[in-house]
């Protein structure tokens, strides 16, 4: 049994708009799906009613989501320009951190070089989807972050914390758009969040000097 979520029509309805929605005989909708179908007035074809449609293979073709595994996405051109300035954000924090930890430095080249895949259009080689449970999964561990505060900035390391969390923030608000919440995404504020957690904890705690 496939259950077709909100966010499944949704994308599909993104790529290509439909008036029919056929159903398989293995597919049940969400009670979010159906509405969302209600609301834009698209018909459903029920698959037990199939006969009842002269073009039920058109309609199957065009509206079937029996496999909603991969997706081809065309992107506008504010999410690409969103990702190219985060792409720039995270070479110039590997510039900086390069004479401290070459390790990180790579590892945000890395993640720049793979942000930028995110955007990329081809529609011979579509996307995965990540289901909702592993979606879920690594939204949980990358939420689980401490927060940077005013004492964290001012030390150090502080203008290279502030643009770690900036980057931090701009995946996260990436992940806003329905077709890039991924996993991915949530991998890469997590790797994020590993470089931030080790600045932090090589700070050395401000002391108050003590009267004698």
């Amino acid at each position: 049994m496939i259950f077709i979520t909100e966010r499944d029509l949704k994308d599909k309805y993104r790529k290509n708009p439909f008036v029919k929605f056929q159903l398989q005989s293995n597919n049940r909708l969400t009670p979010e799906a159906r509405q969302f179908l209600l609301d834009r007035k698209i018909e459903i074809c029920d698959y037990q009613e199939e006969e009842n449609y002269p073009e039920p293979e058109s309609c199957q073709d065009e509206t079937s989501l029996e496999e909603p595994c991969f997706m081809k996405e065309e992107y506008d051109n504010k999410t690409i320009y969103h990702v190219n300035l985060l792409v720039a954000d995270l070479y110039e924090v590997a510039v900086l951190l390069k004479d401290q930890s070459f390790f990180y430095s790579q590892t945000l080249f890395r993640i720049g070089e793979a942000t930028k895949e995110l955007v990329i259009y081809d529609p011979d080689c579509p996307k995965r989807v990540d289901n909702e449970e592993t979606i879920r999964k690594y939204y949980l561990e990358a939420m689980d972050y401490e927060k940077i505060t005013p004492i964290h900035v001012l030390g150090e390391n502080g203008v290279i914390l502030v643009k770690l969390e900036r980057i931090r923030q701009e995946f996260l608000l990436l992940s806003c758009n329905p077709s890039l919440q991924t996993a991915t995404i949530y991998q890469f504020v997590k790797e994020i969040t590993e470089i931030i957690s080790s600045i932090l904890g090589e700070m050395k705690p401000c002391q108050k000097k003590t009267q004698t």
